[in-house]
């Protein structure tokens, strides 16, 4: 743990300390005039005093009078060196009384506000880990204890004790759940604000974004400009340039063991892989373009989770990274080849039996026991929707010069499309870690389950299965209504999994309808699952959810909407611009 100062609170951990980890400069690949007046200025105090010429004796005496030494005060103090890692305890021990965006020390973080105690946020921290962390694997559970966020950061604190109260199964944690939630949202807004300069800053934004509340209407979430900040913040910092992350942690801990550099050495990296990851996921999942080029990072992460100080979820960073990485190249380069049939389909065909090879041989594990293998699961959902997202370039991509969606080559690719939802809703029902932690799922992992549901629908809509893979995919199809709803019932109400279920309800809906099942068969679905399309339509009446988004799923797949959403109530249904990576 880092030293740190003054007295200890019995409730809380040690206060960390307010003194300045360091300074270093950040040299530009572009020529910067700020810093060329910068540099001018940082040799010129020195020796302007001494090779003035007598006749200049005069004005220097003047600017002695007033002060002012040569250079005004307030020019050396702008221009002098940044610093380049602050934690948000050290800006907010320098903060004005009179800022407008100042934060009050006494209500900072639970602890502070003495919301909870020490025992509590141990309790977060287990249930933050145990059953959310799995899904996403930015934190080191040997590294990232309560006592050492704490005295790193109190936003990021903030953040995980609230996610962990979420998904604590004690009453009271039900009610105490908003309050801390306010409490980390504060923090980070704050943190984005004042622009506090530390690797805890970009993992707090990141993993709040993840599992962010619900938000009214999609189109009015702020979370890509709050991940455009985090990734920004993590390049000025310098969390993608080795030497720098090495002498961030030599001027951290001079004297730990090389054990414990190693440790920190591998959470800044690993905090600049979720950057390109977190891009990738939501640039998919939103139609955003990139922030971060798979071109910065390592070419092979293969030997990274391998090493002795590796967390055991670093095999799904170093999967999800390489995997993310291939998926932008493949789309890249479809689109660097002429659009005609034979074109499209030979580089769907390469490009698919590339990702399938990357599938068998990464995301299968022969012994269960080892700790990395909790990673696999997981690995294997993010791949199979990669898939999908491959598949469903291709197909939109033949519809573009104009062949059928009943011609063979589309069928084809549409029959491989149903084979992989499957698979990811075989992982979401049946597999073992998705079981035990199903509280943990994370806001983009209920899109890819709705959107292989959509495939599956479409699909079956279009024709061209077999009533045997038909009646398959329409099982785990119906299942998964219901499980979203256990979810959901375990979860806030503000969490997202309220409305992936009732999207997933409506979508059973359909599929009952285009199989032209006997009424009490749909009738039995939809009470399992909890919702009937008349209460969808009301939601969508309400203004709960943005339907223009939601009902027109064409921004995930190649086929027309389900509905018209111009039919509801006259709201405008342009589309998102897709795969804009």
């Amino acid at each position: 743990m880092i030293a740190s100062r003054g007295s200890a609170r019995t409730d809380t951990y040690p206060p960390p300390s307010t003194q300045t980890v360091g300074e270093q400069d950040l040299h530009s690949h572009v020529v910067s005039p700020l810093q060329v007046l910068a540099a001018a200025i940082a040799e010129e105090p020195a020796r302007s005093l001494e090779d003035e010429s007598p006749g200049r004796f005069g004005m220097r005496d003047a600017w002695r009078s007033e002060g002012r030494g040569g250079l005004d005060a307030r020019v050396t103090k702008y221009f002098a060196p940044k610093i380049t890692h602050q934690t948000d305890w050290q800006v907010l021990a320098a903060q004005s009384r009179e800022s407008t965006l100042r934060l009050e020390p006494a209500a900072c973080d639970p602890l502070t506000a003495r919301l909870i105690d020490r025992h509590d946020a141990d309790h977060y921290f287990d249930m933050y880990f145990e059953i959310r962390n799995p899904f996403l694997g930015l934190h080191d559970r040997q590294l990232y204890t309560p006592e050492y966020v704490y005295s790193r950061s109190f936003t990021l604190f903030s953040v995980i004790c609230a996610l962990g109260c979420a998904v604590s199964a004690r009453p009271r944690d039900q009610f105490l759940y908003p309050a801390l939630l306010s409490l980390a949202e504060a923090g980070v807004k704050w943190s984005i604000a004042v622009a506090v300069k530390s690797v805890e800053t970009v993992q707090a934004i990141i993993v709040m974004q993840y599992w962010a509340p619900l938000c009214q209407k999609q189109s009015d979430d702020s979370c890509w400009l709050r991940l455009s900040h985090a990734f920004q913040l993590a390049r000025d910092i310098r969390l993608d340039n080795a030497s720098a992350i090495a002498d961030q942690v030599n001027m951290l801990c001079p004297d730990a063991d090389a054990e414990r550099k190693e440790r920190l050495a591998r959470n800044c990296e690993r905090t600049w892989l979720h950057c390109f990851i977190s891009d990738k996921h939501w640039g998919i999942m939103s139609g955003r373009t990139s922030c971060v080029s798979w071109r910065q990072i390592p070419s092979s992460m293969d030997g990274w989770w391998r090493k002795p100080t590796a967390s055991p979820h670093d095999r799904l960073i170093a999967g999800l990274a390489e995997m993310r990485r291939l998926l932008v190249k493949m789309l890249e380069q479809g689109k660097q080849f002429s659009h005609t049939l034979e074109s499209i389909t030979k580089w769907h065909s390469e490009a698919l039996e590339t990702f399938e090879q990357f599938y068998n041989s990464r995301c299968s594990v022969e012994d269960r026991t080892v700790p990395s293998a909790i990673s696999v699961p997981p690995l294997a959902f993010y791949t199979s929707h990669s898939i999908m997202v491959l598949n469903a370039q291709a197909m939109r991509d033949l519809v573009a010069i104009g062949v059928l969606t009943t011609c063979q080559p589309f069928l084809e690719i549409a029959r491989k499309t149903v084979q992989v939802a499957t698979r990811l809703l075989d992982h979401f029902l049946f597999d073992r870690v998705f079981l035990d932690r199903h509280r943990g799922l994370q806001n983009n992992q209920f899109i890819m389950i709705c959107h292989a549901i959509t495939e599956i629908l479409h699909a079956v809509r279009r024709g061209g299965l077999t009533p045997e893979e038909v009646d398959s995919a329409a099982f785990k199809v119906r299942a998964v209504p219901r499980r979203l709803e256990k979810i959901a019932e375990e979860l806030p109400s503000s969490s997202v999994a309220h409305l992936y279920g009732n999207l997933a309800s409506f979508f059973v809906a359909q599929l009952d309808g285009s199989q032209n099942s006997d009424s009490s068969q749909g009738l039995s679905g939809l009470d399992e699952a909890g919702a009937s399309p008349s209460a969808w339509s009301g939601m969508i009446d309400q203004g709960l959810i943005d339907s223009s988004t939601w009902m027109n799923m064409g921004f995930l797949t190649s086929d027309v909407p389900i509905y018209d959403p111009s039919g509801l109530g006259g709201i405008d249904g342009a589309s998102l611009d897709t795969f804009s990576l």
